[in-house]
């Protein structure tokens, strides 16, 4: 009866759909930004703190990501790769590589979308 329960309410539990934010001011997204929580992630498993990332104009018209993070050894670690915008009309969703092979290669980039914004 419990496990009949739990499905019941499992399935009519709505998922909410995320969406980008409708317009984001790219002027306003570049800068230093630092990581105040976080899901893990594989590609920061030496990260101990400090971790931030900072965007900014890069000269071939995209947007210059720099990531870093302090590791167990004191060291920092940086990873630098170029985001560019893939719905130029909102500007809130970009893709991100950190491959570069003679110019950057975004078929395997990241997606990433503005979800939310402060006022």
């Amino acid at each position: 009866m419990l496990a009949s329960l739990f499905v019941l309410v499992a399935t009519g539990v709505a998922k909410a759909e995320v969406q980008p934010v409708p317009s984001v001011d790219l002027d306003r997204y570049l800068g230093q930004w630092f990581q105040v929580a976080a899901i893990p992630q594989s590609f920061q498993k030496k990260c101990v703190g400090h971790v931030k990332a900072e965007y900014s104009k890069a000269e071939d018209g995209l947007i210059k990501v720099l990531n870093s993070c302090a590791e167990a050894d004191g060291s920092m670690s940086n990873a630098e790769g170029r985001a560019k915008v893939e719905d130029t009309q909102t500007n809130a969703e970009l893709k991100v590589t950190f491959v570069k092979i003679i110019d950057w290669i975004f078929t395997f980039g990241g997606d990433y979308w503005v979800i939310d914004l402060a006022t």
